[in-house]
């Protein structure tokens, strides 16, 4: 199994794909299990809209949410007969992929592997989750990202969600491009940085509905690409780095989840 993701009274897989082993300096340590490498998952999910006080939750009826662990390693190569066809008007594919509808999502992205000695230009490893659905969607969306080499890929997050509380742990190496978009504006009373964070992030531009930061020093050699973008309709929006260094504000909105059997 390339990856560790569950709903509630539900276990699936993020994608069905075999890898040879890899090296243990390759390998990613989960609390509980170890995670084998994976990419180009694909993971959609959906439910029956159901309001937050509704029976079906109270009674512990599982939801359509993604939890769980992922470790995305883009150099994997997956042979295209594993691997779900694109979406209309799609040209390329992501190297992770969750969508769900009517439901939320928390999962830890670990991205692995190391590109090879050349010349060759890599691409950016492309991460996608997204909360749909309508308005009425206010499930939270958690996402961390972990990078535990220093020698990576650059990479693109994007995070999309409704009106619920979405949190972006971006790893401490990350160095590029943060935009976020708040669609009713007011984004003073809708975004919010870590101090630790913060210290790192200077404003590059802003409008009445989006603002733009850049993380890490500007001018200082090469930009690496990485590149983080979260769009959001009225919900409230949390970006920290990931680690042990930071407080997880992110466990009082777990307990929530639980209670809604989410």
């Amino acid at each position: 199994m390339g990856s560790s993701a569950s709903g509630s009274g539900s276990s699936a897989s993020g994608s069905s794909s075999s890898a040879s082993p890899t090296s243990p300096s390759a390998a990613v340590q989960h609390p509980q299990k170890q995670l084998n490498p994976t990419n180009f998952v694909n993971v959609f999910r959906k439910t029956h809209r159901r309001n937050a006080f509704s029976l079906s939750r109270l009674n512990g009826h599982a939801g359509a949410s993604i939890k769980g662990a992922f470790a995305v390693n883009p150099f994997l190569d997956i042979p295209s007969q594993l691997l779900a066809p694109l979406a209309p008007g799609e040209t390329v594919r992501k190297n992770l992929l969750l969508k769900v509808e009517n439901g939320g999502i928390d999962v830890d992205v670990h991205l692995i592997g190391e590109p090879p000695a050349s010349a060759v230009p890599i691409a950016r490893t492309e991460l996608h989750l997204e909360l749909c659905g309508g308005a009425e969607n206010s499930f939270p969306l958690i996402a961390k990202i972990h990078t535990p080499t220093l020698r990576r890929p650059p990479f693109r997050a994007t995070l999309v969600s409704r009106n619920g509380f979405t949190s972006l742990h971006l790893p401490p190496s990350f160095h590029g491009l943060l935009t976020i978009y708040i669609n009713t504006g007011n984004l003073n009373a809708h975004i919010g940085l870590s101090a630790a964070l913060g210290a790192h992030a200077t404003i590059l531009s802003e409008d009445s509905t989006s603002r733009a930061y850049f993380i890490g020093a500007l001018g200082m050699g090469k930009w690496e690409g990485d590149r983080a973008e979260v769009r959001v309709e009225r919900g409230r929006v949390r970006v920290q780095f990931s680690g042990g260094g930071e407080r997880d504000l992110d466990g009082l909105r777990r307990v929530g989840w639980e209670w809604m059997g989410v």
